[in-house]
């Protein structure tokens, strides 16, 4: 039976249709970001939906929207309590479950490493497994698009620039506009750098709309062969915990 895996974010929803499988990693057969395009999207025969909700508002308009649409369906929320990873944290019920699920799936993909898994959206998340699979913790950061506006809060001086399409930015920036780019940017590869050194990690698992701008930054100072992206990691988490793997 195949299921549709739903994470809801902070500034966008992300559905993931998984295929039931015995594979050690699942990943999406195919991925829509668009509430509007979902009934030309989803196959006809009778679904489960699993729901991680982050940030996001809209689960009660896909709960009746599949009410409505799709009666047969069954709709599920998962909980931190039903991922199988051991939590080192002091609040496990605070977590984002996003999170919880991206370090799931990353050791579920690199066992028996000690990991850096990076959520690099509107918020970045850096966040460590030890070689054991237990979840430490980590640290959350502004993203791209939320740092960049920041600065032009400081000073009316400082213009508003356009981060969204950000992939690789030199520096140092020539003008004011390139220097505020650079800051961002290097400023978001400086700390996932630091945070991998003090974490002691070996692998580095990125994730998120800006996870390969910071793939590219990153292979500038660390090994490449370090690190690896993982665009549907989230959803890859949900399927992971649902098939019980």
């Amino acid at each position: 039976m195949t299921f549709i895996a739903v994470d809801f974010g902070n500034t966008r929803t992300k559905f993931g249709l998984f295929a039931e499988t015995h594979e050690p990693f699942p990943l999406p057969i195919s991925v829509c970001n668009n509430f509007s395009l979902l009934e030309s999207w989803v196959p006809k025969e009778p679904l489960d939906w699993l729901f991680a909700r982050t940030g996001g508002t809209q689960d009660k308009s896909l709960r009746n929207w599949i009410q409505t649409h799709r009666p047969q369906d069954r709709a599920e929320e998962l909980t931190f309590k039903q991922i199988p990873l051991p939590l080192d944290v002091e609040f496990p019920e605070q977590v984002g479950i996003d999170r919880l699920l991206a370090a799931y799936a990353a050791r579920t993909y690199a066992p028996n490493l000690p990991l850096l898994v990076v959520d690099a959206g509107s918020a970045m998340t850096v966040d460590v497994v030890s070689v054991d699979g237990v979840f430490r913790g980590g640290a959350i950061l502004p993203g791209f698009v939320a740092t960049a506006n920041s600065l032009a809060q400081i000073s009316p001086k400082l213009p508003k620039i356009d981060v969204t399409q950000i992939l690789s930015i030199p520096y140092p920036g020539r003008n004011t506009e390139a220097a505020m780019a650079a800051g961002v940017y290097w400023g978001a590869v400086g700390a996932v750098r630091q945070c991998y050194e003090m974490a002691g990690a070996s692998t580095i698992v990125l994730t998120g709309g800006n996870g390969n701008a910071l793939k590219i930054g990153l292979s500038q100072v660390l090994p490449s062969e370090k690190i690896v992206e993982i665009p549907e990691l989230v959803l890859s988490g949900i399927a992971i915990t649902s098939l019980g793997q």
